[in-house]
């Protein structure tokens, strides 16, 4: 399941918890195993977009929860989170972060 939905922006020095619930795409009693996270700049330019991603994901039932930090500012950043079901399904959910400094 791929939707790019664009989040309020943040500020370059906010540190925010992403949550993407994929609750609503796993099947009935799959269940998420694993987490991968994805950062690329979708305007702007930052060299390293990765170091968006604040720690390690932390699944919480059929939630992934992750902090983001940092970000320059005027940048906006894709951030998809894949996750594997215990079934081996891959399901994919993206949010688009812009950073503002104002």
């Amino acid at each position: 399941m791929m939707d790019d939905i664009t989040w309020p922006a943040k500020h370059p020095l906010e540190r925010v918890t992403a949550e993407f619930d994929f609750g609503p795409s796993l099947s009935a009693g799959d269940t998420l195993a694993s987490l991968q996270l994805v950062v690329t700049t979708v305007q702007g330019l930052d060299p390293a977009p990765v170091a968006l991603l604040y720690g390690i994901a932390q699944l919480k039932g059929a939630r992934a929860l992750q902090q983001i930090a940092g970000g320059l500012d005027k940048c906006s950043y894709r951030v998809e989170c894949r996750g594997t079901t215990a079934n081996g399904n891959l399901l994919i959910l993206a949010r688009v972060l812009p950073v503002v400094a104002n």
